[in-house]
């Protein structure tokens, strides 16, 4: 730090130097002499020029401090940074994923939920208690591939349980453990609303139907969805040839709120793969991401009838010709006989 401040430094004392010599000549009695002296003077006389430049000095030397200080800024403003993400299946589960970063990455830390209206099970109650406003959900250590640490939070068991509503917001807090009787809150969120944070589970049941030389049809379903979002979702299909990867898929956005599709021109006698995502419709007053996708369903179209029908025709006339033949031989001979 010193290398970098000592030539700042050094100016800031110089400029300050030159200021305290000349201060004494400021106070001087005027001589209308001398301003006539100072117009007529030119930069190589040796009077202007210093005069002009021993201000010019000290505003150097601020300069060179104050550009100095953003970085420090910055450098103080980036340490232990943070980041909390949560998601809403829109039933009864929450998802949050939290970077610790280094220094809280194996730190026994636990999310703090609170809900003033209170939750699944204190539906019933018109002023929930405290400790019924109030869930926790512990962070295990931090995932080594992708360094964050996971909670899923179920708040009944019944996992089709509408517990939240579009009003409810929640409070989301980090608390950490950094020493005795020390609880560090590293990342918060304080108005957290469920149905604007919907992450909703994969698509599941996907099942082939229809199957043809070159065209089939999918359809799914989704086991875990709030009846507030019938009619008001919309999905992802994804499809491919095995000779293609996932990157090389035909993608068919679905915008209504239909679970099913129809493929066509496939060929034939082929093995292909597909898989479906979902979200909130982009028109439902609710938001959201698209969810995971599904895991993929395999089929195989039909064999071409027509093709394996040609070599047929071939086979009937070659087996008749030769019927005919040996047929007329048979009668030739017999007729040699008689």
């Amino acid at each position: 730090l010193f290398d970098t401040l000592g030539p700042c430094l050094s100016l800031t004392r110089q400029a300050s130097s030159s200021f305290l010599r000349t201060a004494p000549a400021a106070i001087q009695p005027h001589d209308p002499r001398d301003s006539l002296r100072q117009d007529c003077s030119v930069p190589g006389a040796g009077s202007v020029l210093p005069a002009l430049m021993k201000p010019s000095l000290l505003l150097l030397s601020h300069l060179c401090l104050f550009s100095l200080m953003p970085p420090l800024w910055a450098s103080d403003s980036a340490q232990g940074a943070s980041s909390l993400t949560c998601w809403y299946d829109s039933r009864a589960a929450l998802f949050c994923d939290w970077d610790p970063g280094r220094d809280l990455a194996e730190a026994p830390c636990q999310l703090e939920i609170l809900s003033k209206k209170g939750f699944c099970d204190s539906f019933l109650e018109l002023y929930p208690s405290p400790e019924k406003r109030k869930k926790h959900c512990k962070l295990p250590k931090a995932d080594h591939m992708t360094g964050l640490r996971r909670c899923i939070k179920t708040f009944n068991q019944n996992v089709n349980n509408q517990c939240f509503t579009i009003s409810d917001s929640l409070s989301l807090s980090v608390h950490c453990h950094t020493g005795e009787n020390k609880t560090k809150i590293p990342e918060q969120i304080k108005n957290f609303n469920p149905f604007e944070n919907i992450k909703l589970r994969p698509p599941g049941d996907l099942h082939l139907a229809n199957i043809t030389e070159n065209t089939s049809n999918l359809t799914w379903s989704l086991n875990i969805s709030s009846h507030y979002l019938d009619g008001m979702r919309e999905y992802q299909v994804r499809y491919r040839h095995m000779s293609q990867s996932w990157e090389e898929a035909v993608n068919l956005p679905i915008e209504q709120d239909q679970m099913w599709v129809n493929f066509e021109r496939l060929s034939s006698n082929s093995k292909y793969e597909a898989a479906v995502r979902a979200r909130p419709s982009a028109r439902s007053p609710y938001k959201g991401m698209w969810s995971d996708w599904s895991k993929p369903v395999l089929w195989r179209t039909h064999a071409d009838r027509k093709g394996t029908a040609q070599p047929i025709l071939p086979v009937l006339i070659v087996s008749t010709f030769i019927f005919v033949i040996i047929g007329t031989a048979f009668l030739i001979n017999l007729r040699t006989l008689k």
